[in-house]
């Protein structure tokens, strides 16, 4: 259980200096500017910085609304897909951290007292733009990270202090937000390990997550040694 606590600790510690790799070579453009609903969210979005946190959270439900109102006749996919991705990671992120809301709370028109999992529709946000677009896995990566580095973190402390049930919902959290990451794959692992459930498989799918990049990131590296 030594070994787990410290390998743990290490890859907690390196956390912030995971780098992202760009999934695919080439130029991200996603156009923003139009048609009009995006124009709208972005006239929106550059007022998040300025007023009153009452005034902000207003200008947030005003940008998922022009977004997700009549989203069958935003006809540039992509671009929408972005700004909601962006949005969403803004309610998410802190100080706000807020991950499951009334949709009503957050801006949806449809469905407003149904319960949304925040951190699963920035992911199928950015996973639609991400397979049409390639080229911008990066810079999506960029965002999601933002959300995701505070999860991984908590998971990582409360693995440390055997608090399992804590360390597993903010775990499932970042599995949501990047489920890519090789620290998921390998904090996964630990926590079965910890649990008394079989983790050699899961051990091997970090290591084989790990592989691609840990040729270029030695922190990552050290995941795959780890697992």
């Amino acid at each position: 259980m030594t070994g787990l606590r410290t390998a743990a600790g290490a890859a907690l510690a390196m956390l912030a200096a995971v780098t992202t790799t760009a999934a695919a070579q080439g130029k991200c453009e996603i156009k923003t500017g139009s048609p009009y609903q995006l124009k709208s969210a972005e006239v929106y979005m550059a007022k998040l910085n300025s007023g009153k946190p009452s005034e902000t959270e207003n200008h947030a439900r005003n940008t998922v609304e022009v977004l997700t109102k009549d989203p069958d006749k935003i006809n540039n996919v992509a671009g929408r897909n972005f700004l909601l991705g962006r949005i969403l990671a803004w309610w998410a992120a802190p100080p706000r951290s807020i991950f499951v809301a009334r949709r009503g709370d957050l801006g949806y028109v449809t469905n407003p007292d149904a319960q949304i999992d925040v951190a699963l529709a920035i992911d199928t946000a950015f996973s639609a733009l991400e397979a049409a677009m390639p080229e911008c896995t990066a810079k999506t990566d960029t965002i999601r990270r933002q959300v995701w580095t505070g999860q991984i973190n908590s998971a990582s402390r409360y693995l440390n202090d055997d608090m399992l049930d804590s360390a597993e919902a903010y775990l499932t959290r970042a599995n949501k937000l990047m489920p890519r990451s090789a620290y998921n794959s390998y904090f996964t692992a630990v926590l079965a390990q910890k649990k008394g459930e079989k983790a050699a498989e899961l051990y091997y799918h970090a290591y084989e997550t790990a592989t691609a990049e840990a040729a270029t990131d030695s922190n990552v590296a050290t995941i795959r040694r780890q697992s």
